[in-house]
């Protein structure tokens, strides 16, 4: 089954099939290849910034695939409530 999944992978990357490189805590949300899923408090990180990669994104040359899912440092007016879920 891995050797299938090796195999699998070799033929994307061979087609252009790559993954979105995301370092998270480190990363400015991009709404061009990235989708907010979540919101968590992320203790000094600025607003915006990526906490989690929740699932990766991928792209086909400079064409988009899928969007990455990321949870992101709140901020641009969100409250903790807000970002805990509670109203």
């Amino acid at each position: 089954m891995s050797l299938s999944r090796d195999r699998l992978d070799e033929m994307l990357r061979d087609a252009g099939v790559y993954e979105i490189e995301i370092e998270t805590a480190a990363e400015p949300f991009d709404p061009r290849t990235m989708r907010a899923v979540h919101m968590a408090p992320a203790g000094e990180l600025p607003p915006g910034t990526v906490v989690e990669v929740n699932r990766a994104g991928f792209m086909l040359g400079d064409r988009l695939l899928r969007a990455a899912e990321v949870t992101v440092a709140p901020g641009f007016g969100a409250t903790p409530s807000e970002v805990e879920g509670e109203e």
